[in-house]
This record gives structure tokens, C-alpha cells and sequence, in this order.
């Protein structure tokens, strides 16, 4: 890895992240949860690197990734991502608005079958893919108790959502 790149720490799973500083090797991680990737690249290639690290846990699929900036873009996808930045920002250009994910601010919601581009700076991100329902529990529970699921999910259109502690029974 290019030593004088400082990466962001991972939000999870450092001690099993796998590392590196090709842009091919992180699409494909990224694909685990991004299948529709068209294209990753970054405007800085001589000084690329990234830490990824993935799991799956009864339907979600979560990747937490750490890198420079970068630019990705993805065809439509059969489920719906929440992306959010633990640090660093993330901008999505889709369904001709753009979104902005901002560490501790707010996060990004993409529904299925939604051609995304994505621009980011240095950052570290964590991105779920789950289905539908399990979707509309965790981003309740994530989001506050506010939110009804006639206003997020009726709709099915990228939203920017402020984060929110959620309730809890």
C-alpha cells in the first residue's frame, strides 16, 4: 500500500479487512454489494489505495470501505442501498438530482432499478444492500421514529436523509 496515503479508519471489521492499491481489486469487492457496477475510478491512480472489509448477516450485505477520492458508477440494481460516510463526504448524482452523504450528517438512500454516479472524496463508507422489507426496519430504526414508511417508501426515488437517533422499545 502507498505509504504516505493515510486511509480513514474502516467503520467495521479492520482486523479481517483485506487492503490494497488496485482500483480493479476494490470493484470487485465493491460488486458483493454493488452488483450493477459499471465503472470505479480515481482522479489520483499513482496514489490509489484502499481497505475494504464485508459481511453478511442474515440478508444484509454490508462493506465498509476506506480511500482517496473517487468516482463510481452503477446501473440499476435489483435492491436498494443505504450508503453512509463515517467520515469524509459522498455525492450521488441520480434520477437527476444529486444526494450528499456527510459523515454524522446524513446518508443516502439509492432504490432499485436507479443508475447512480457517485463522486467521493477521501473517505470511509459503509453501504448495505438488503431486501426491501428488511430495508424499510432498518432504516426506521436508524432514521428516528419519525419517519413513516408512506413518506420513504411509497416513492421509490433516491432520498439525502439526516441521521437520527432512532426510537427504541
Amino acid at each position: 500500500m502507498a505509504a504516505h496515503v493515510a486511509l480513514a479508519p474502516l467503520a467495521f471489521g479492520a482486523p479481517q479487512a483485506s487492503g490494497g492499491q488496485s482500483i480493479r481489486e476494490l470493484s470487485e469487492s465493491t460488486r458483493r454489494v454493488v452488483p450493477a457496477l459499471i465503472s470505479y475510478d480515481a482522479p489520483e491512480k499513482r496514489d490509489f489505495c484502499y481497505r475494504s472489509s464485508f459481511v453478511r448477516v442474515n440478508g444484509l450485505a454490508l462493506s465498509a470501505i476506506s480511500s482517496p477520492a473517487a468516482h463510481m458508477s452503477a446501473g440499476g440494481q435489483t435492491q436498494g442501498v443505504m450508503i453512509f460516510a463515517a467520515q469524509g463526504e459522498l455525492v450521488f448524482t441520480a434520477d437527476g438530482g444529486q444526494y450528499t452523504g456527510l459523515a454524522s450528517n446524513s446518508a443516502v438512500f439509492i432504490p432499485p432499478d436507479c443508475p447512480t454516479v457517485m463522486k467521493a472524496s477521501k473517505r470511509s463508507s459503509v453501504v448495505i444492500q438488503i431486501d426491501q422489507n428488511r430495508l424499510k426496519q432498518t432504516a426506521t430504526t436508524m432514521l428516528g421514529a419519525g419517519l413513516r414508511e408512506s413518506e420513504f417508501f411509497s416513492n421509490p426515488a433516491p432520498k439525502q436523509m439526516a441521521l437520527t437517533q432512532g426510537s427504541y422499545p
